[in-house]
């Protein structure tokens, strides 16, 4: 059993530890070459923290009172921190050397409290290399940080950078780097900002709308609206010849059907078409396209499905409307029942709530998914370009496309693949996009956690799934 010290003993035994760490996490040794940035990770936690203690201890030794109270660290009188609400923490540290050939840190502190639309700003630091302080800067806030890394130009002098996330992405990426010059121990931000694209096809649309927001500006509205809809046109039809017909076909959500829709596009991509010309009635495959929620097989369909008495193709606009109709009707009906008794709203609750905590567990879901494609509910926040938020509760689908991006394909703005942002956080894997909000005309931005279908399903409805 480990006795906890007495108080009187304590501060020397920090002082011992912090030593200790020094001999058994020494700082890595520097090598001819420049440094390669050393990344946050909990292999070097207690290296980390004995870092910031280090750098501490020096500045309140001589007596920078400015930057203390900038990371908001209170210290005792022998140096140790002491501080009792959150300060900053220390969110990236790397050695490098500077052209002269002079080691040098670099660290980054972070606040500890995200929130919007701003919070404190990040506070960069270098010092030599027995951590006397020579420069440190308050850059940021909003944009939020998300991580740093550093680089050399092509001059040989080091360059932090920073990856901020932003909050309304329209005419910007949500992410992007901000650029530190560290030459001459001096910090000096570059004006450019590098924007982080999910894909070209990201780049081509962000582009779009800075060259569309230019001609308003020359020329007028009107211009820019023809200029724009003369461009997206010839780029739509060339991004959306990759993607398969059931997806470019998914009717845009109304009456609550988002569920239907998604279900329908995903067990179609994912089934199998036994003939062209055989014919389905649209209320038995339906039917099985929702059991195969819970039982596990396969969708084995024909190519065409009767709608008043005509022979419509499966993947027509006027088949998925058909079905993803009385997929819904399924599904509310389940919904309802469930709803009327406590051991049923507990078990949609369950459901509800079991998101999927990282993207690697999303990635597992795709990679071993045939088609790439499957259904994910969603709860979270909608943001809509007047202010107004709404808490909402979704089904969308998501796709890893052939170039390796993960896209979203949301009933609300149906036909073509949407570039998301995917990102790990404290409350678990959260997905964001922007696009349009049904036939309104309105952008908004969605942000919210995921659910897979399949556990969803399993725990409300309570049956196993199985292939077949």
């Amino acid at each position: 059993m480990i006795v906890p010290l007495p108080i009187r003993h304590r501060p020397a035994s920090i002082c011992i530890c912090l030593i200790l760490g020094q001999v058994l996490f020494p700082p890595p040794a520097l090598a001819d070459e420049p440094w390669t940035d050393v990344r946050l990770d909990p292999v070097f936690a207690r290296f980390l923290r004995a870092q910031d203690a280090l750098l501490v201890k020096y500045l309140h030794d001589h007596s920078c009172s400015e930057l203390l109270d900038n990371l908001a660290i209170k210290t005792d009188a022998n140096g140790l921190d002491v501080t009792l609400f959150p300060r900053k923490k220390l969110a990236f540290h790397s050695r490098y050397k500077t052209r002269a050939g002079k080691p040098r840190f670099v660290l980054v502190y972070d606040p500890i409290m995200h929130s919007w639309p701003g919070t404190q700003p990040e506070t960069i630091v270098i010092t030599d290399s027995g951590y006397r302080l020579l420069e440190w800067k308050a850059v940021g806030g909003s944009p939020m940080f998300q991580s740093a890394e550093l680089r050399y130009d092509k001059a040989g002098n080091p360059v932090l950078a920073l990856t901020r996330t932003h909050r309304h992405p329209f005419t910007d990426p949500t992410r992007g780097n901000y650029r530190f010059l560290l030459a001459d121990d001096q910090i000096r931000r570059v004006p450019e900002v590098e924007w982080i694209y999910a894909s070209q096809e990201v780049r081509d649309r962000y582009e779009r709308i800075r060259q569309a927001i230019e001609i308003r500006k020359r020329h007028g509205t009107k211009e820019a609206l023809r200029w724009h809809d003369a461009v997206t046109s010839s780029a739509g039809a060339k991004s959306r010849s990759a993607v398969p017909r059931i997806l470019r076909n998914m009717p845009t959500n109304s009456d609550e059907r988002c569920l239907g829709i998604s279900v329908v596009a995903e067990a179609l991509l994912g089934g199998k078409r036994l003939d062209r010309d055989g014919l389905d009635a649209p209320e038995d495959l339906a039917r099985r396209i929702y059991d195969g929620l819970t039982n596990g097989r396969k969708l084995r369909y024909h190519g065409r499905v009767s709608i008043d008495g005509r022979r419509v193709p499966i993947d027509s606009r006027e088949a998925l409307e058909k079905l993803s109709t009385l997929v819904a009707k399924l599904y509310k009906r389940d919904y309802h029942a469930l709803s009327k008794t406590e051991q049923g709203r507990q078990r949609l609750v369950a459901g509800q709530t079991s998101f999927i905590r990282t993207s690697a567990e999303l990635d597992r879901i795709l990679r071993d998914d045939p088609d790439k494609t499957d259904v994910f509910l969603a709860s979270g926040k909608r943001w809509f370009p007047d202010g107004t938020v709404k808490d909402t509760y979704h089904v969308i689908l998501i796709r890893k496309e052939p170039g390796g991006e993960k896209s979203v394909y949301d009933p609300n703005d149906p036909g073509s693949p949407i570039a998301s942002r995917a990102e790990d956080t404290d409350n678990g894997l959260m997905i964001e996009w922007t696009c349009r909000y049904k036939d309104t005309g309105v952008v908004t931005r969605q942000r919210y956690r995921i659910v897979h279908k399949d556990d969803f399903f399993r725990l409300t409805l309570g049956k196993r799934r199985r292939d077949g």
